[in-house]
Order: structure tokens, then sequence, then C-alpha cells
């Protein structure tokens, strides 16, 4: 029994002598590591080696199809690289609400926790940040009273150019590109703009959603803005480039433009032919949006109707957001092109107010392949309606197709002001095509067959007359009278004598069909 204590108590002493060299041995080296590292940071401090920079990549254009990770595209198919996203937040006091969030630092950050000390700098010292003293250094600017930016986008257009009114404004310029509110690129056409222009007024163009296609869940936003010459002279464009929240704006791409708006200002752009394709039809200028269309992608037919709702005065582009670009990809565009009632147009816009266009990228040019207007025809129907007396003017054909019906007071061939302008824009069309067109007289079913089919033939003939009067070959037009024997619509007994007015008044008309091409 007391031998095997005696082993036991043996056994215990070696183990416990085992376990506390390898204790002593463990604390020593690690003593011996903390000395090397307090020497190594203390070598770090000595020679104030700087950290190494990363390095920007310029980001691709939209007509690309695309850009790497983390770039915008300021165009469609321009050659304009973006800058990283501009922006800080505005210093406490400053009186400047200029919308922008500072970005991330260039440098990278130390790995060893070293922090400031490993550049040189003394323990607890914030360290320098260039951008964010840009953006303190930007002279104070204001919102002009009564202009209430609708979001970030639109503010920062707006500061932007109330700072570039201030002088000197290359100055300005390059303390806006310092605080990244402003791309190096766009800052050297501002520059050139101003040697010329003073800021004047600032229109929507619209906005575009950016898919980053290597990193699909990297969006941001577009924003296009046109700022008129105080003096008169060409228009700058700026886009605006946000985050997906809009916390930061800056200004990553810029061009000087015609003032006219129906000129393409880059046809490898297709914001620019949307742009300029809308203000056409809108301005009437059939000759113009023509060029802009695809083969016969959009009929005649359908972008006189357009020119002649607009020219009527029913609707006018919404001046907030009036285009939204919702897909680019694969040579391929869609648009959507927001319109107000005339008589409102400060209205807010509907999202059931609305054109759809879509372009096609042809021979590294975008052209308009499409032209939606169901839902607008509907409105515009409903808007006549109560007004009275009002017809849409492009209706279907027995024949196929479509014809423009010009509508007549009761038994009377005189043509009204409002037809007289549809005709001009259908005598643009023949003069460009050198189409002919075949125009039939009809009336109501009040009076005999014979008095009805006279007044027919005046009505085809009125309508003769002031096409050739347009400019139109009269060989490029035949006419013909129908009288009461091929009505629009059949008055039955179901209807009030209210209905049966619309009806009469609707059949008293002269319809050209819209064959442009033959």
């Amino acid at each position: 029994m007391k031998r095997s204590i005696v082993l036991f108590l043996v056994a215990f002493l070696v183990t416990a002598g085992v376990f506390s060299a390898y204790f002593y041995l463990n604390n020593a080296n690690s003593a011996a590591d903390a000395a090397a590292a307090s020497s190594g940071t203390a070598t770090a401090q000595g020679t104030g080696a700087p950290q190494q920079q990363q390095a920007a990549t310029p980001g691709k254009t939209d007509g690309e199809q695309g850009a790497a990770a983390g770039q915008q595209q300021p165009t469609d198919a321009g050659a304009v690289p973006s800058a990283s996203t501009p922006g800080a937040p505005s210093a406490q006091g400053q009186g400047d609400s200029a919308p922008a969030v500072a970005p991330a630092r260039d440098a990278e950050p130390p790995a060893d926790g070293a922090g400031s000390a490993a550049q040189g700098e003394q323990p607890g010292q914030t360290p320098a940040d260039p951008v964010a003293d840009a953006i303190a250094a930007l002279p104070p600017v204001q919102l002009p009273e009564g202009v209430k930016p609708h979001n970030r986008a639109h503010e920062a257009a707006i500061l932007t150019m109330e700072r570039l009114k201030q002088n000197p404004a290359a100055q300005t310029i390059q303390q806006l590109v310092a605080a990244r509110q402003v791309s190096p690129e766009a800052a050297v056409v501002i520059e050139q703009w101003l040697a010329k222009n003073t800021p004047g007024a600032i229109s929507e163009i619209g906005d575009a959603l950016v898919v980053d296609p290597a990193n699909p869940y990297h969006k941001t936003k577009l924003f296009r803005y046109r700022i008129a010459a105080a003096g008169g002279g060409d228009d700058l464009l700026l886009d605006i480039e946000t985050d997906w929240k809009q916390t930061t704006a800056g200004v990553v791409h810029a061009a000087i433009v015609s003032a006219d708006k129906t000129v393409v200002a880059d046809s490898r752009d297709s914001w620019s032919v949307a742009e300029a394709f809308i203000h056409s039809v809108a301005g009437g200028n059939m000759k113009q949006a023509r060029r802009m269309v695809k083969g016969k992608g959009v009929s005649p037919a359908k972008l006189a109707g357009l020119c002649m709702i607009f020219e009527e005065g029913c609707f006018v582009l919404c001046r907030q957001t009036p285009l939204r670009r919702t897909a680019l990809i694969n040579g391929k565009a869609s648009y959507l092109v927001y319109v107000v009632p005339g008589d409102a147009p400060d209205s807010p816009k509907l999202e059931s107010n609305l054109i759809a266009l879509g372009l096609d990228l042809d021979n590294d040019q975008w052209k308009v392949s499409m032209v939606g207007t169901d839902n607008l025809l509907n409105i515009y129907l409903d808007y006549a309606q109560k007004e009275g007396g009002r017809y849409f003017p492009i209706v279907e054909n027995p024949k196929g197709g479509e014809s423009l019906a010009l509508y007549f007071a009761f038994d009377d061939s005189t043509l009204t002001p409002r037809s007289d302008k549809q005709l001009q824009i259908v005598a643009e069309i023949l003069k460009e095509t050198g189409g002919k067109l075949d125009i039939a007289g009809h009336t109501d079913d009040q009076g005999s067959d014979e008095y009805n089919l006279a007044l027919s033939r005046r009505r085809a003939e009125s309508v003769r007359e002031a096409l050739i009067a347009h400019g139109v070959a009269p060989k490029q037009i035949t006419t013909k009278g129908l009288g009461k024997n091929e009505p629009r619509k059949f008055i039955t007994e179901a209807e009030n004598e209210d209905e049966v007015e619309a009806i009469r008044g609707e059949n008293r008309r002269a319809e050209i069909y819209l064959d442009f091409e033959s």
C-alpha cells in the first residue's frame, strides 16, 4: 500500500514538471514575438511609408450594354468615361444644402491596425480627408427662392448651376471636381460652355435605371437635365448620377447641344433620339420625326395622329421626368413618355398618361421602331366627348389600315382651322413620300340623297384644295362623294336625342385613306 502511494506521488511530480516546463517556454516565446513586433512598429514609424492607392477604372458606356462592376454609363454609346461617385456631406453652418455624401477614401485602410501612426501621424489625430476639405471650401449657395427640388439629383443640378454663376467660374469648377461633385471629363465641357454662356432655366429630360451586368445587385440612377443659356445660344446637358437611395449625387457627363430640342444631339445615344423624336411629334414636325423612324416600324398614320393630338393642345409633356428609360439591352431600348393635360401643365404625372417608345440600334444609330399610344387615345376620346363635337382624327378604314377624318358643321363644306392644321401635317408626308391620297366626302342621314351627294363632293373638294395650297401636287389626289351611303355609325331607336346628334356629327366628314407609300 505504501509503495503504491510513493509511486503515485512520483508520477504526479514528473507530470507537473513537464507541464511547468512547457508553459515557461511558451511564455518566453510570446515575449520574444512581442518585442519583435514592437521593434517593427518603431521602424514603420520612422520610415513613414505611404499607403498603396487604389486605381480608378473608367466606366464603359450604356451603348456597350453595361459597365464593369461599380462603374456608370453616362450615355448610350458615347466615348465618355464616368467618374467615381462625387459628393460629400455638407458641413454644418456652411449655409449650403448641396446634396452630397462623402465617398470612400481612395487609400486602403491599414491592415495591421496601426492606423494613422503608420502614416506618420500622431496617435489620436484624425486623418486628413482632401475630399471633405474640398467640400468645406466650396462657396456657400442657397436654392433660389420658391424652388422646391423633388429629388436629390434635381437639387444637385440646381445648386451646381447656382455655383457656376459665381465668379470666377473656372475656380468654382475645379473646386467641384476636387469635391467630387463634378467629374473631370464633365468639367472640361462645362467650362467650354460657360466661356460663351450664362446658366439660365433648368428643365428635366428624364431618368434611367442603370444596372451593372457584372453585379446585378449594384444599381444606380441617372438623371438628365437641360440647361438653357440665359442670353440664347446652345444648351448644356448634364447627366447626374446617384446611388440607389439617392444619398449621393454628382455630375458624371456633360454635353453642349442645340437649343432646338427636335435636333438629335447624338444618334448613338438612345436618350437623345427619344427626346428629339417626342419633341418633333409634339411640335407637329412630321418630317423630322420620320427621319428618326426605322423603316416602316411606325406608320405615317400613327405619327400623324400623334402630331394632331399634341397640336390640338390636349396633351403636353410632363415637366417632371417626362422621359423614363426602362430598358437598354442587346441593341434595344424602351422609354415611357409621360404627358399631362394641356390645360394643366403643372399637374402631377400619372402612370396611365403615357406614350411607349421602342428603339433599335441600327448601324451604330438609334432609330424609333415602335410607338404605343392605345391608352393615350382612350384618354383623348374621353376628353373629346366632354368637349363635344371633337372627334379623334385617325379612324379605321374598311379597306384595312387607317384614315384621317376631317369633320364639318351641319350643311357646310368649309374646313375648320383645326382640320386645316391637320392637313398641313398630312401634306408634309405627301411631299416627302410622293404617295397618293383618295379623299371621300360623307354626310349625315338628313336631307335627300341628291343633295347629300353634292354636299359630300364639295367636302372632298375642299380637302383637295387645302392640300394643294399646302404644296401637294394635284396628281397625288383623287376625290369622290358618297353622300349618306357609308356612315361611320348608324342611328338606332335606342339612342337619345343627344346621342343621335353626336352620331350625325361624326358622320359629317371627309376621309383620307392614309396610304402614303403608294
